[in-house]
């Protein structure tokens, strides 16, 4: 049966004989909440039963008319108690009817997040919640800034319909490795910063790849852009291993200063772009000798400023940059 109210909720908690650990939570029954406590008297009931919990209320109404609200933020359950009610839930599936969340704050052990209906991620949602391993929004179109930031656990990232992802969203994942954005148009400054096991990236149609926005991934291997009309100064400062791929698209992006900056190993940039009518030079590999051509022939354009492309002082021996001939049908 589900539990609908405080009375129920107690009785389950007080016979459960798991949930004395965030190991070892409590798998609560479908919560179909319709006490008139709302969110403060959930999670005060829990705080009051010293359990740690699993809850699933994907079939809770919200929204007009229902004791919840159709968006979650802190002030979901604000007294200290359910403050400290919220520090033991380890695993959270929200109401489907759920459309945006705030801040996750005090929500200190928790592990898992569904939102199946969410399509909004407020600013610092997630920020510093270092337990956090796996996320589901499969609706979500905006992701704003430092949503997940600091969240050292999280392994995975998958945003089918995110189309925006804010500055900061997800710095400092250090455990982040495979993320997957093929609605994304904008991305953010600072948005994967530091994130030091990412190795591929794939934004089939991201626009705008903001300032510093891969800085200090350093075990990134490919990066796929076919659509990019403007990379940002240091997008990829201090980045990469030693067989960095940089795939862009048949259209010349506005490339901006230093965004390969301090490269330290050897890395491989392809640029599939139209050499000739790019003004990027002629067709042909760069490096070693020829890197002195290609630095001339527009990796270090007057319009760029500081030192260009990459360190003045790194791309004989470091980069070689392979321009492609332009598609069929290219102007």
């Amino acid at each position: 049966e589900p539990i609908r109210n405080v009375s129920e909720l107690q009785t389950f908690l007080n016979q459960a004989g798991s949930g004395a650990s965030a190991n070892d939570p409590c798998v609560l029954p479908p919560v179909i909440w319709t006490d008139t406590g709302g969110w403060n008297a959930l999670f005060e009931t829990i705080n009051a039963a010293g359990k740690y919990v699993a809850l699933d209320m994907s079939k809770t109404p919200v929204g007009e008319g229902c004791v919840l609200p159709a968006a979650f933020s802190y002030g979901c359950g604000s007294t200290d108690n359910a403050r400290a009610g919220k520090g033991r839930v380890v695993s959270f599936v929200l109401p489907d009817g759920i459309n945006s969340i705030g801040d996750f704050l005090n929500f200190n052990v928790i592990k898992n997040v569904t939102g199946v209906g969410v399509e909004a991620i407020g600013d610092s949602a997630f920020y510093g919640c270092v337990d956090l391993e796996t996320i589901n929004f499969p609706s979500v179109v905006t992701i704003d800034n430092h949503s997940f930031r600091d969240c050292a656990s999280l392994k995975n990232a998958n945003f089918p319909l995110a189309e925006t992802i804010g500055h900061h969203a997800f710095r400092n994942c250090a455990s982040l490795k495979n993320v997957d954005f093929p609605s994304a148009v904008m991305i953010g400054s600072e948005t994967f910063r530091d994130c030091a096991i990412l190795e591929a990236v794939n934004f089939p149609l991201a626009e705008i790849i903001d300032a510093l926005a891969f800085y200090g991934c350093t075990s990134l291997e490919t990066v796929n852009l076919p659509n990019v009309g403007i990379i940002k100064e240091k997008a990829f400062q201090v980045s990469g291993n030693a067989t960095l791929a940089v795939a862009l698209g048949q259209t010349a992006p506005s490339l901006e200063r230093d965004i390969f900056y301090s490269v330290n190993v050897s890395k491989t940039i392809t640029v599939n772009i139209p050499a000739v009518n790019s003004g990027y030079g002629t067709t042909g590999t760069y490096s070693g000798a020829n890197s002195t051509a290609c630095w001339a022939n527009g990796f270090r354009g007057g319009g760029w400023g500081g030192s260009g492309f990459v360190d003045a002082s790194k791309i004989n021996q470091n980069i070689t940059v392979i321009l492609q001939e332009a598609s069929s049908g290219a102007e």
